[in-house]
């Protein structure tokens, strides 16, 4: 087979031409709407990256393809674009449900590798996928676990305006503390029916709360632990009405920091668990931006 040629990059406009006004459809407000970057010219899009516990199936790339569509096109429209995305390596649970093993171990215990190993070797192939593609890619692309400082830093925050709360031993996000949290789906959260699929943590005040951080009261023996200011080692998940994942706290945490260093995001790809993103970006930041 022969080696994937190097993805070609769209020849942009000529720095005299006037940019023409991009107009996307944004979730949040269910409108097509001008993008007004928070710098002029510039816009700063993030897009969830893979969870690298297996291999990507034509699904997920699917996606990224749409992402490289829209880089490549605002690129060639003239705008300067920060594209950053993430590496979950670490923190996928294998139920819908708080509970359950984390399928990083269970690649690591079919393989009989690690779980670092598996990440790193799930990594590779991935972007090896997308190269034979053409998919450009994305700078900084940010592995979670490169980023636990960044992710207590932001719960840290949280916590200081009074965002979250300890129960059980673990960290939650209140979603009482930001009202518009069933805005961007659609769903307003009275209409939905706690316990109706998946069992109430108990040590929530609303059922809809999502774990900011886990502590050994619930993962006694988690591969990849890391020390906390709330006492406990492993980083958490999060849920929305349909499924959990643990990639919201990574995913927002390196996303605005390594954005951080041009401008705020402009941009985000929808995702099935968007709604903790907005309510973690907009209580520490202020910023929304276009969800597509």
């Amino acid at each position: 087979m022969h080696a994937p040629h190097p993805a070609p990059s769209p020849t942009p406009r000529k720095h005299h031409d006037p940019l023409p006004v991009l107009r996307l459809y944004n979730t949040l407000t269910r409108t097509i709407e001008p993008v007004h970057p928070h710098t002029p010219a510039r816009i700063t899009l993030y897009a969830c990256g893979m969870t690298v516990y297996s291999r990507a199936h034509i699904g997920n790339l699917r996606k990224y393809l749409m992402d490289d569509l829209l880089v490549r096109t605002l690129r060639f429209a003239g705008y300067e674009v920060r594209h950053v995305s993430n590496v979950t390596d670490v923190g996928h649970l294998a139920s819908d449900a708080d509970v359950g093993e984390d399928k990083m171990e269970t690649g690591a215990r079919r393989e009989g590798l690690s779980v670092l190993e598996i990440a790193r070797k799930y990594e590779t192939l991935f972007l090896e996928d997308c190269q034979r593609l053409s998919i450009l890619r994305p700078h900084p692309l940010c592995r979670a676990t490169e980023h636990i400082g960044d992710m207590i830093a932001l719960i840290a925050a949280l916590e200081e305006k009074g965002f979250t709360y300890q129960a059980g031993g673990n960290l939650y996000f209140s979603i009482d503390r930001f009202p518009t949290y069933g805005m961007l789906t659609g769903q307003p959260l009275d209409a939905l029916r706690a316990g109706s699929r998946i069992e109430v943590d108990p040590n929530k005040r609303n059922p809809f709360d999502f774990v900011l951080w886990f502590t050994r009261s619930k993962f006694g023996n988690h591969a990849l632990q890391w020390d906390s200011p709330w006492g406990g080692v492993i980083r958490g998940g999060t849920s929305n009405a349909r499924r959990w994942r643990s990639g919201i706290l990574d995913r927002t945490s390196t996303s605005i920091r390594a954005a951080s260093t041009t401008s705020p995001c402009t941009i985000r790809t929808r995702s099935p668990n968007r709604r903790p993103f907005w309510a973690i970006d907009g209580s520490d930041t202020g910023c929304t931006p276009i969800f597509l």
